[in-house]
């Protein structure tokens, strides 16, 4: 059971990260903007960086977050999702899928990079 949990917790940020450019592409910057937090936070939590192979499109998904918020309000919602414990990532996940269910099946998922 424990090494369940570890293995939800480093999966937990790629899983933001993906949403965040999916929310990003469907018109949800202010989520997109949490969720790039949550995932910082809890790689920085966890010391598993974004991998190499993924940066370039981690900074693009970023970026376009970003330009669609402004720097202020991108860097404010992002300092809210890195707070986020991994409880409340996943809390905030699952309230936010919810809550966009009709659009989350057609998502582009490479819409950001």
């Amino acid at each position: 059971a424990k090494l369940r949990q570890v293995g939800r917790a480093v999966n937990t940020p790629a899983c933001c990260e993906g949403l965040a450019k999916a929310f990003t592409a469907q018109g949800q910057p202010a989520h997109a903007a949490r969720l790039w937090g949550c995932a910082e936070g809890l790689r920085q939590r966890l010391g598993t960086p974004v991998p190499l192979v993924e940066r370039a499109g981690h900074e693009k998904g970023q970026s376009t977050t970003s330009e669609r918020l402004g720097q202020a309000r991108f860097e404010a919602l992002r300092t809210e999702g890195r707070r986020m414990t991994l409880e409340e990532t996943a809390d905030y996940i699952m309230a936010i899928t919810r809550e966009y269910q009709d659009v989350i099946p057609s998502l582009p998922w490479d819409a950001a990079d």
